[in-house]
């Protein structure tokens, strides 16, 4: 099934379901998996959403040079962004945005170029917001490697990133890493950017509970801006952790068999206490 929006939900943004499952209900008591508490899901795709977004501009408009993607050959005034450069400062301007605002400053160590291998940035935020979701704090981004047939490789560490939306607060901290896997070598052309992402990170939700997230680099998240959905990866989120409710629940983004498998929609699957559930988020 094949999406005409673009958009990137990385973990799962509509997930007001509660594991129920007619048939497996009417053979075993699954209490757990049915009082499963999914605020901290959530506000965490909220969360991962507004960070990648974030990536997603740096990458695409932050570094520039001889392979340069320039918001000022935009027509689309979603996409277009004011850019000022003082020395190795970028300051990214959504003022003429219509899904962002603020500024994204990113105070590079070098000259801003893909050919530099040894790239860091300090990456802070100025009244930016991404869909309503505001973002206050700090962190830096390291690029580990570049080679010509695909994207560079980029790590980011946080201790603590704020979000703010709907008069509610919420925390994420940790480190990414994101591998650009396809779309590099056409830059003027955003649709076919491909992304791979892994890595650990922590949060606190707007209900105070602590929680954490794990992505194996062998199950790394697959990200593309041509679908709305996570086609391919599996994660691990760890809710309530230290106290006696702790539980995990492992979601599979590609669930599915032969023409199913790794398709652009709203299937996956959701692992608790031993029990695997196929849903759509979507319904």
């Amino acid at each position: 099934m094949k999406t005409k929006k673009i958009r990137f939900i990385i973990l799962l943004s509509v997930l007001f379901f509660a594991f129920v499952s007619c048939d497996i209900n009417n053979k075993l008591n699954i209490p757990d998996a049915q009082s499963t508490d999914t605020k901290s899901i959530e506000d965490n795709t909220d969360a991962e959403l507004t960070v990648i977004n974030v990536f997603q501009n740096i990458y695409n408009y932050g570094i520039y040079g001889d392979l340069e993607k320039s918001y000022t050959q935009s027509t689309d005034t979603n996409n277009y962004v004011i850019r000022t450069i003082n020395n190795n400062k970028v300051i990214l301007d959504f003022s003429l945005c219509d899904n962002q605002k603020g500024k994204i400053i990113i105070d590079f160590s070098d000259s801003p170029t893909y050919k530099n291998t040894k790239l860091t940035g300090e990456i802070s935020f100025e009244n930016y917001s991404y869909n309503n979701m505001k973002i206050s704090g700090t962190g830096n981004m390291k690029m580990t490697h570049s080679i010509d047939t695909a994207g560079p490789n980029f790590t980011f560490n946080t201790d603590t990133l704020k979000f703010f939306k709907d008069n509610k607060t919420f925390l994420l901290g940790g480190k990414r890493d994101i591998i650009w896997k396809r779309g590099f070598q056409s830059l003027a052309d955003r649709i076919d950017d491909e992304y791979l992402i892994y890595g650990n990170t922590w949060g606190i939700n707007s209900d105070g509970i602590h929680y954490n997230v794990k992505i194996e680099k062998e199950k790394a998240l697959k990200k593309a801006l041509s679908c709305e959905y996570i086609t391919e990866g599996e994660m691990t989120l760890t809710d309530y952790l230290d106290t006696e409710d702790e539980k995990s629940l492992i979601i599979d983004f590609a669930p599915g068999e032969d023409e199913e498998f790794c398709q652009c929609d709203s299937w996956l699957t959701i692992t608790v206490n031993g029990f695997t559930f196929k849903t759509n988020i979507d319904n």
